[in-house]
């Protein structure tokens, strides 16, 4: 999987919903990573499928592929998975960098590490998967 993964790392979910609850089964998350560099997250998910309350800590993966090169299924042990295409990324406050992806109306916003997040380009189609640790 080394060869299509493009970002990953662990996060506490710290909040939902900063603007309010808009939907009954979305929500957006608000999360901050466990590890150096730290990196900020917004990531708009259908909470009836990937159920998380704040405190949960939880695995973030992007790749580029579900597959790897022999076949096998990187998805495997992830609990949720969605497609979609970077389109937008900005620089913010020196050496960091902001991340817009959108999953078919679902939005992600990732800030971090320029050096971390430089895999991730405008255009590039991604999936983002997901497992609570």
């Amino acid at each position: 999987m080394q060869e299509h993964l493009l970002f990953s790392s662990f996060f506490s979910l710290v909040g939902r919903d900063p603007d309010g609850a808009k939907f009954d089964r979305l929500s957006r998350l608000v999360a901050v990573s466990k590890s150096k560099p730290k990196y900020e997250l917004l990531l708009d998910i259908n909470v009836t499928l990937f159920p998380i309350e704040e405190g949960d800590d939880f695995e973030l993966s992007l790749v580029n592929s579900l597959t790897d090169d022999d076949g096998a299924d990187v998805s495997e042990g992830y609990s949720y998975v969605m497609h979609g295409k970077i389109y937008r990324s900005e620089p913010v406050e020196g050496k960091f960098l902001a991340i817009y992806v959108s999953f078919g109306g679902l939005l992600m916003r990732i800030r971090g590490s320029a050096k971390e997040l430089s895999s991730l380009h405008v255009d590039d189609y991604i999936y983002i998967m997901l497992k609570k640790i």
